[in-house]
């Protein structure tokens, strides 16, 4: 659809969405015995503010980067280069909340036009509900709070220490290691997550120049399930919510993980498991999501051993030992 179109259609819908609510204030005002045609009205407001929510975003996520940018410079402010970005794009950040919407608008529609049904619409309005917890959990993973690790042992003390951070993204995780661990660290990632606006890897460099820790990270392109790292090679690593999306590439990564690992080196991996914070993200497919036991099997399977377990920023940690 062309530009002008977009924005006739928009353009449309707001239209529509303001003289709506006008109308149904009115009607409610003056005729309150009418309140059927209120509910009517309301229900075509509704609907049409949804489409306009879609039709918001699905633009926004097909502008250029450098538009995007302004585009947040104009909403916060400020420029985009004094705060830290984790790349999250604008589907993956206001698609729940735009999904809450589209079920709260099926769950009014179904109770007021088929009173049959008002476990379906109980049932629509709670997906609803699901959907806009999972959003809070989503956005709150924004707040600088979460640039953090858990407090674990992950390696001895010194300068020649080689650390790894597998899944890098946009350099949360490494930032976070930097802020305890004094030495070089690799921050390694195959860079076409779609989830991070163009992968992360523009934004890895613009973060770690933030953070002032841009002499002190090697930053490498690769593929986890098969790298170039010469055996026994680092003496730590670090993976945040990376290894989970893997599917059954999982154990294939663990073991040339055990690989490049140094022995008795050990491992701080970070992942999504079965959780009520995993179901508000994901839902029904949280239940897909690989369990606590079939990770401690992967581990065994792999050639670690599990030496801690807890939970941090929604996730489930595991520190693993070679």
């Amino acid at each position: 659809m062309e530009n002008g179109r977009w924005l006739s259609v928009m353009g449309h819908t707001k239209l529509v969405a303001v003289i709506g609510i006008i109308t149904s204030v009115s009607i409610l005002i003056l005729m309150p015995t009418m309140k059927w045609v209120v509910e009517i009205t309301l229900g075509v407001v509704l609907i049409h503010f949804v489409i306009l929510l879609v039709l918001f975003l699905s633009v926004l996520v097909v502008l250029p980067e450098n538009f995007k940018n302004r585009l947040k410079v104009f909403v916060h402010g400020r420029q985009v280069d004094e705060t830290f970005d984790a790349g999250w794009n604008v589907g993956w950040m206001n698609g729940f909340w735009v999904a809450s919407l589209v079920f709260l608008a099926a769950a009014v529609l179904v109770y007021h036009s088929f009173p049959g049904f008002q476990l379906l619409a109980f049932l629509l309005f709670l997906f609803s509900l699901n959907f806009f917890i999972g959003n809070l959990i989503i956005r709150s993973q924004k707040n600088t709070q979460y640039l953090t690790l858990p407090w674990v042992n992950l390696y001895n003390k010194g300068d020649e220490i080689k650390i790894i951070d597998v899944g890098c993204g946009a350099g949360r995780s490494t930032i976070a290691l930097a802020k305890i661990f004094p030495g070089k660290i690799t921050a390694f990632d195959l860079f076409n997550s779609d989830y991070i606006d163009g992968g992360g890897n523009t934004l890895l460099e613009r973060n770690l120049k933030l953070a002032g820790i841009t002499d002190r990270v090697d930053i490498v392109q690769g593929d986890v399930t098969k790298t170039d790292f010469q055996t026994s090679t680092f003496d730590a690593i670090v993976s945040s919510f990376m290894i989970d999306h893997l599917g059954e590439k999982k154990h294939t990564a663990l073991k040339e993980i055990n690989r490049i690992l140094k022995p008795q080196g050990r491992m701080l991996m970070i992942v999504l498991t079965p959780s009520l914070s995993s179901f508000a993200i994901l839902n029904v497919l949280s239940f897909g999501l690989t369990s606590v036991n079939k990770w401690k099997k992967l581990f065994a399977g792999s050639g670690f051993k599990l030496l801690e377990q807890g939970e941090i920023n929604g996730g489930t940690f595991f520190l693993i030992e070679k």
